[in-house]
């Protein structure tokens, strides 16, 4: 199953998993420098036309590569202000954006859900409110019902969400 391609206009479990990033990237906010974020939303933005149909054919992969090589250098560049863990977390949520952006097979998807739930994890290390653990809770509720729509492709969103 990984080596499958996948659909890219009306794959519902590919959008399910570019919102649940974006949620997730949205909670680590003040952990995230501007353009961490700035990347993610054009992510979520991209993976979405794409579902609606409005572009035919994924980006290049030698633009995502350039992306890829400038988004390490202003890592590097700016990992002495932030320090390793938040530099890392920084890399963490930029390479799950552009792996949305060259989501083509089962590998790749099953690769980011792997990466947000690891990000939802990452949540808890600055903040162990009684809310912020709720809003983690429906976050990963999220991620799972990606999962869900991922290996049930054709059943219907009421079903999936009862079995959640």
């Amino acid at each position: 199953m990984s080596t499958k391609a996948l659909p890219i206009a009306g794959h519902r479990a590919s959008l399910a998993l570019a919102i649940t990033v974006g949620v997730t990237a949205l909670c680590l906010y003040q952990q995230l420098m501007g353009w961490v974020l700035i990347l993610v939303l054009c992510a979520l933005g991209v993976r979405y036309f794409l579902y609606q149909g409005a572009y035919r054919r994924n980006l290049q992969v030698r633009t995502i590569n350039l992306l890829a090589i400038l988004t390490c250098v202003a890592l590097v560049w700016f990992s002495r202000e932030q320090g390793v863990l938040l530099t890392m977390i920084n890399l963490l949520v930029s390479a799950c954006a552009l792996k949305l952006l060259l989501l083509k097979q089962a590998r790749d998807f099953l690769q980011i859900a792997g990466c947000t739930l690891f990000l939802i994890g990452c949540n808890f290390i600055f903040s162990q409110a009684l809310v912020s653990g709720i809003v983690y809770s429906v976050v990963l509720m999220g991620a799972l019902l990606s999962l869900q729509l991922f290996y049930a492709p054709n059943a219907p969103l009421r079903v999936i969400l009862r079995h959640c």
